[in-house]
């Protein structure tokens, strides 16, 4: 809200600077009730154009900056979605990985141990260190698997 002083407009407290002005009805008294020159009024035609030309980039500065600021957030949030659908996908892969290395250790195990029957049947005399060969692979793929 304005207020006016001594033929002076005022800006209310909340504007960033304080710019006095004279009141449009004063106008005539600071000039001495004369029409202006040429000059002068070409010189005030130009000023008044260049401050509009001013304003007018000014208010498109912000509004461009405004535009960059939300295409920023939108891209920082595209990304995040992004990161975390990736993180996703890696986790499933991940617990694909060690589902089929579990199965592939089990099965190499299954046949060391078809193979240390056949050895305990056909050799009884060595059937106690085969079957720790294969209590061995057993033990060393259940670590491998922990450390997956």
């Amino acid at each position: 809200m304005n207020e006016e002083t001594n033929g002076y407009i005022l800006p209310a407290s909340r504007m960033p600077s304080t710019v006095v002005a004279p009141a449009m009805g004063q106008m005539s008294g600071l000039l001495g009730g004369q029409p202006l020159r040429r000059p002068v009024q070409k010189q005030l035609d130009r000023d008044i154009e260049q401050f509009t030309a001013n304003t007018i980039l000014v208010i498109y500065r912000q509004q461009a900056e405004q535009g960059l600021a939300r295409m920023q957030a939108q891209a920082n949030y595209e990304l995040a979605r992004f990161t975390e659908q990736a993180e996703a996908e890696l986790a499933t892969m991940h617990e694909t990985g060690r589902g089929q290395i579990a199965d592939a250790a089990l099965v190499q195990v299954a046949a060391t141990g078809a193979l240390a029957d056949s050895i305990a049947k056909a050799n009884p005399m060595i059937a106690p260190q085969a079957f720790k060969i294969v209590e061995a692979q057993a033990t060393g793929a259940a670590i491998a698997l922990m450390r997956w």
